[in-house]
């Protein structure tokens, strides 16, 4: 009921009314007041703070700014650097290049190396496969020389013998005046007699004597002999014993010799690469010699 008689009060005595609005006018212009002071104090130090948010905003974007020239810097370099891994990129795809190219050239000749070393060793073996079958033909050839050659040898030695006992027999079983010599002619015969001798012992030439085979026994009055033999017959009979027998015996000798000459031989041995080889010539047939060749 109060606010009823005030307000009945309040219209009943409008200068009331007035001094009530006055106060609430007063009461609302200092509290007004107070909140523009606050306001005020509020603005300055929200000027401080915007000073120094300022000077905070400053310092960011010099910051900012020297980033970015660091920023700026760090790419130069970094472009740089790519730069220089690109280039060495492209170094080691050459030199990958390079040595794909020089490895592949050294595989090809180390390939045509090895290809050349087979065929040389192919080449080897065939030609080692010839010089053992040559070798063989060789050794039988020369096993069937040396067979004739003893063969030969023997069948010399034989006639040597048999010559030297048909000397003797000449010497012993001839008569007298089968012999028709002179002097000069036993002279001549004896300096070629020495002439032979010097011959036999430098073993320079070899001179063979011709003699006929007798027909007859040796005791024949009319047997027909040969110069050479009835020169040689005078000689030995004229002269004394000790040079009968150093003349029989020189012409021993010389016969012996002949087997020399009767067989041309040539054989030639040399080593080559721990092979031996063997060329034989003027002792086989022409068919053996086609053969081996």
């Amino acid at each position: 009921m109060f606010p009823f008689f005030q307000g009945v009060v309040d219209a009943a005595c409008p200068s009331s009314v007035l001094r009530r609005e006055l106060a609430l006018l007063h009461a609302s212009l200092h509290a007004k007041t107070a909140e523009c002071a606050a306001l005020t104090s509020q603005v300055a130090s929200l000027q401080v703070a915007l000073s120094r948010r300022n000077d905070e905003y400053e310092e960011v974007v010099a910051a900012l700014g020297q980033a970015q020239r660091v920023i700026r810097v760090f790419r130069t370099e970094t472009d740089a650097y790519l730069d220089a891994v690109e280039s060495s990129r492209r170094a080691i795809k050459r030199l990958e290049a390079d040595l794909q190219v020089q490895h592949a050239l050294n595989l090809e000749a180390k390939i045509s190396r090895m290809s050349l070393e087979l065929q040389m060793i192919r080449h080897r073996n065939e030609t080692d496969e010839v010089i053992h079958g040559l070798e063989a033909q060789l050794r039988m050839a020369h096993d069937q020389v040396n067979m004739c050659e003893r063969r030969e040898a023997h069948a010399e030695e034989v006639e040597a013998d048999a010559l030297h006992a048909r000397v003797l027999r000449y010497l012993n079983d001839a008569p007298r005046s089968s012999w028709t010599s002179t002097v000069n002619t036993d002279e001549d015969i004896m300096s070629d007699d020495d002439e032979d001798d010097d011959s036999d012992d430098e073993a320079t030439e070899v001179l063979p004597i011709v003699v006929r085979p007798r027909s007859a026994s040796a005791c024949e009055p009319s047997r027909q002999r040969s110069s050479s033999m009835k020169k040689l017959l005078a000689s030995l009979r004229h002269s004394s014993p000790s040079t009968r027998h150093q003349l029989s015996q020189a012409f021993y000798r010389r016969f012996k010799m002949t087997r020399a000459a009767k067989c041309n031989i040539h054989v030639r041995i040399f080593e080559k690469n721990g092979v031996s080889r063997w060329r034989l010539s003027h002792a086989m047939t022409p068919c053996t010699r086609a053969q081996i060749v």
